[in-house]
């Protein structure tokens, strides 16, 4: 009976995580990017807590089947992610109170489309919120900047206050007003 309760309990444990992180997820809100992709790390629990329920209901050969498929499939999308290059730079403001997170990558054929999108960190530190309507794309020719940090200009962000940034684009200024 022990067993069988335990079983239950991390399958409970591991719906309730689930529902939490589609719930944040369709609030805007995304797991700070500890590993690439942050995804990962909520396959990676999902993987890890299936096997422990199958292992404690002593189905070794399908735990270990079940498990060696899921870890493919979490090695297919972290081979994926990586093809998709996506980058994150963080930028605090002047008296560190509030966080910039900038996701950033690069598609290049013939010219070069250069995609950001900024997050707003949240006070836990775990989380960050999307910032609606901020994105900033770009298209140029692939030999003009020689990185995407140079496009966006990472390199010299001014902070007009604790709630906007500004930055010195290819473009010009770009600012980014956290809530």
């Amino acid at each position: 009976m022990n067993k069988k309760r335990g079983i239950l309990l991390l399958l409970g444990l591991l719906l309730f995580l689930d529902i939490v992180f589609i719930l944040l997820r369709m609030n805007q809100y995304y797991i700070v990017p500890f590993t690439k992709p942050p995804v990962a790390m909520i396959i990676l629990c999902n993987i890890i807590v299936l096997g422990i329920i199958l292992v404690l209901k002593k189905k070794i050969f399908v735990a270990t089947f079940t498990t060696l498929i899921l870890i493919s499939i979490w090695v297919a999308c972290s081979l994926w992610s990586s093809f998709m290059g996506y980058n994150y730079v963080d930028f605090q403001s002047p008296q560190h109170k509030q966080t910039i997170v900038v996701k950033y990558r690069v598609a290049t054929l013939g010219e070069s489309h250069y995609f950001f999108e900024f997050y707003q960190k949240s006070s836990l530190g775990f989380f960050m919120r999307k910032l609606e309507g901020q994105d900033y794309n770009v298209m140029l020719e692939w030999s003009q900047y020689a990185s995407p940090e140079d496009v966006l200009g990472t390199n010299d962000v001014k902070w007009a206050s604790e709630k906007e940034a500004v930055f010195d684009t290819a473009e010009g200024e770009w600012r980014v007003t956290l809530k």
